[in-house]
């Protein structure tokens, strides 16, 4: 292939199947389901050793701090991050990264950044050979063998109906079937699983767009053009992106442009949207249970078991899902893990924090967990990562008393500006501007409890903020 391919990873989404590992401000992307990496992490290392040009990774504004740190995990740099203001489905993400790149010598490599993919070698070959069709004009979408009949996945249709060939004509994309059509699929030879991964040059990704939601197109042109850039990090403009209404790459451009081709991706893959798909994929004992943390199974079988905090002990059981976490546990037929979801949907209609965040909340500047609440008070584990402070701030309907344990911490309260040992502590008024830094070089980790008659994260007027989160 002569042109450089540029990836551009795809990092939204929710990923409410997989409740209560998954919530919508840490959703599965960032999570380590198999392996040690998350899956992210696994898609940035995955396209960055593919030796072409660095990725384009296209976020919320909500993990946008959360993909900048596991970035920064794997120590690799000249990435850039285009953090959309407004969740407009893929589509227009995908047109944001490709109005950042048209009118370059380069092709888009678009991937989820949920996928599993076993076979880090078959990919790269793909990837090729997705190049070198599209050279010849057209898009390029990936498909792999299907290995059960699954009603989870959208298929490619095959023009001739020879899957061993390495690229084919793609006659139609099939949304997601049901049982009895999803066999038929299966059996026919003619049918592979949508990957949900894409190869084109941005220009012609652009004017197939335009074809068709021209108002996404002109939209993130604006967007791009009055976009803020700081260092490695786009943020393109809120007004331009607010009406439009989303729209998946699938409808707005693939299932209607006229020269698809498609390239099997010929390896174990999934996109782990569920707990059965885990299961399916991840390495089983004896028993064909997958068992991660403190996990007891006695005359238990081909079932699921996740354990986060507590030992979780299953007796007698087979074909199961148990995830625990610190604030649920969810147990459910494997069979029904696609209708995990519902519970999300419940939760969210009850007004339940559970749906949004973990105990534990990810921040730009580190985490708090709360430890309890009760009526007037809560406490609250608080972790200052070095180097990070949170905002100058104050709160009208509580008042804090800070304990450090650990670290030194900077403290603002008032005029006055100070330091805090291990064993030391403070107290901030309801109405008090305050904040809390860390200046050293370890984390700063300190007790808060919180007393007053409303203790809402949304309590909080932010005058000062380096992560620019002030109105």
């Amino acid at each position: 292939m002569s042109r450089k391919v540029r990836p551009v990873v795809l990092c939204g989404g929710m990923g409410s199947r997989l409740w209560p590992l998954s919530r919508k401000a840490y959703p599965k992307q960032f999570l380590s389901l198999i392996g040690e990496k998350s899956l992210f992490e696994a898609t940035v290392e995955r396209v960055v050793q593919l030796g072409e040009l660095p990725p384009i990774i296209v976020c919320g504004e909500a993990h946008h701090f959360t993909v900048s740190r596991q970035i920064a995990s794997l120590g690799y740099k000249d990435i850039q991050l285009i953090v959309e203001p407004v969740a407009r489905d893929t589509a227009a993400a995908i047109a944001l990264a490709a109005e950042h790149r048209k009118e370059s010598d380069e092709i888009l490599l678009v991937v989820p950044s949920d996928a599993y993919i076993a076979d880090s070698e078959a990919f790269r070959d793909a990837v090729r050979s997705a190049a070198d069709c599209s050279e010849k004009g057209g898009m390029v979408v990936f498909g792999v063998k299907p290995e059960f009949a699954s009603t989870a996945y959208g298929y490619l249709q095959h023009a001739m109906g020879a899957l061993d060939a390495p690229s084919f004509s793609v006659e139609k994309f099939v949304e997601k079937p049901q049982q009895d059509v999803a066999e038929e699929y299966f059996g026919s030879g003619r049918h592979l699983w949508n990957a949900g991964m894409f190869l084109f040059d941005p220009d012609t990704y652009l004017m197939e767009l335009a074809r068709h939601r021209p108002d996404i197109v002109n939209a993130c042109e604006v967007a791009m053009a009055s976009a803020n850039h700081t260092g490695s990090t786009i943020r393109p403009s809120r007004l331009p992106l607010e009406p439009i209404s989303g729209e998946s790459v699938d409808y707005a451009v693939m299932e209607r442009a006229a020269n698809v081709t498609g390239v099997v991706l010929d390896t174990p893959w999934s996109d782990l949207g569920c707990f059965d798909a885990i299961g399916r994929i991840a390495p089983k004992d004896v028993d064909g249970n997958y068992r991660v943390g403190d996990v007891q199974a006695v005359g238990t079988s081909d079932s699921v078991i996740l354990s986060h905090d507590r030992l979780v002990s299953v007796l007698g059981m087979s074909n199961v899902v148990v995830a625990e976490t610190s604030d649920a546990v969810l147990v459910a037929d494997r069979s029904r893990a696609q209708d995990v979801k519902v519970i999300v949907e419940a939760l969210e209609r009850d007004s339940r924090s559970e749906s949004e965040n973990h105990r534990k909340v990810q921040r730009p500047w580190g985490s708090y967990e709360s430890l309890t609440m009760a009526p007037g008070f809560q406490v609250k584990r608080i972790v200052v990562d070095p180097g990070e402070s949170l905002s100058l701030q104050s709160h009208e309907h509580r008042s804090e008393h800070w304990i450090v344990v650990k670290g030194l911490a900077r403290v603002t309260k008032g005029e006055m500006e100070f330091d805090l040992e291990p064993n030391q502590s403070t107290y901030i008024e309801a109405g008090e501007i305050h904040r809390l830094a860390n200046f050293g070089e370890e984390q700063v980790e300190l007790v808060e409890v919180q007393v007053g008659a409303y203790l809402g994260e949304d309590d909080i007027k932010r005058y000062d903020d380096k992560y620019g989160r002030t109105a």
